[in-house]
């Protein structure tokens, strides 16, 4: 891996590929997520979303807290096409549960433009695959018909969370993470939303 890293430092990523590809292949974590990097950018290869979205799932369920995130971004603004912001929210969630303190940002965001149901699915499908060990995170190109893509109003932050249930769903997280991060946050981020 280091070979290819020292190439991929250089931007020789000819040669990063030629090293990275067959561990990537093995299992190799930060191969996987080296070559997710270079096919999502057009890093030496020519740039191939379903490829890169390929190798960060493959990082991502070995417990790559990095290509969990960057796997939900891929979600959430749909590269590719369509937008999936509930598989979105999951990986986020994966992500933070995962130690990527980013991906609290994210969920904060990303909740305030879902309705409470999709929040509350996303929770249970975070819970789901993290509980499997990654074997039940869904398919790698997983596309509901209700993305909320082209949603123009969405309620504040404070108004989805109390009709989730308590006691460990995403929303109860966020707030915690709000209290910390800024206490106006949600709202903030909420009224950012409105504005997309």
């Amino acid at each position: 891996f280091q070979k290819g890293l020292a190439y991929y430092d250089v931007e020789d990523y000819a040669a990063a590929l030629k090293h990275w590809g067959p561990l990537a292949e093995a299992g190799n974590v930060d191969a996987q997520a080296g070559l997710a990097s270079m096919y999502n950018f057009g890093w030496g290869v020519e740039e191939d979303i379903i490829k890169a979205n390929y190798w960060y799932r493959q990082a991502a369920i070995q417990g790559d807290s990095l290509a969990q995130w960057i796997l939900g971004n891929n979600y959430w603004i749909g590269s590719p096409p369509p937008r999936d912001r509930e598989t979105a929210l999951m990986w986020y969630a994966i992500s933070f549960k995962s130690g990527y303190e980013q991906a609290a940002r994210s969920m904060l965001h990303a909740t305030g433009s879902l309705t409470a149901e999709e929040i509350w699915s996303a929770q249970q499908r975070a819970h789901a695959c993290i509980e499997s060990d990654y074997a039940d995170c869904g398919p790698l190109v997983e596309h509901s018909e209700s993305t909320n893509q082209d949603r123009l109003e969405n309620p504040p932050f404070s108004e989805l969370c109390p009709n989730i249930k308590s006691g460990g769903t995403i929303c109860d997280l966020a707030k915690e993470v709000a209290a910390i991060i800024a206490p106006e946050l949600p709202k903030q981020l909420s009224n950012n939303m409105r504005a997309v």
